[in-house]
């Protein structure tokens, strides 16, 4: 019995569904708005241009380390990997107000979005 393209799609189109929808999240974020956070509390690093290098850097270290860890997956299984990509759409407004310097105007704020945006790819 071979298999058609439409019985495989409709065996894959969840997982495809959510592999689509974490790397919008990850795309629309980084680098778009990572790179417009600034800086804070380090003006000099913002003048340099370095404060956004800092972001990138954290973002592509954390991102290395979440692959690196993918097999413990912390009770993410198939019927509930919705759960954590739809949680990463939280950071949208989280890294604009950032960027904005509404409500989270510390480099600690911006270092912990990107960071779980990073991990969480």
């Amino acid at each position: 019995d071979r298999a058609t393209k439409w019985s495989v799609l409709r065996k894959i189109w969840y997982n495809e569904l959510m592999v689509t929808l974490l790397f919008t999240s990850t795309l629309s974020l980084w680098p778009p708005l990572v790179t417009e956070i600034p800086s804070y509390n380090f003006p000099h690093l913002q003048a340099t241009g370095w404060w956004s290098l800092v972001l990138l850097t954290l973002f592509s270290v954390l991102d290395c380390v979440g692959r690196l860890l993918v097999k413990h997956r912390m009770g993410i299984t198939a019927e509930n990997i919705w759960r954590p990509i739809f949680a990463r759409f939280l950071l949208f407004p989280l890294i604009f107000c950032s960027v904005k310097g509404i409500l989270f105007c510390h480099d600690a704020w911006s270092i912990l979005f990107v960071g779980i945006l990073g991990f969480t790819n």
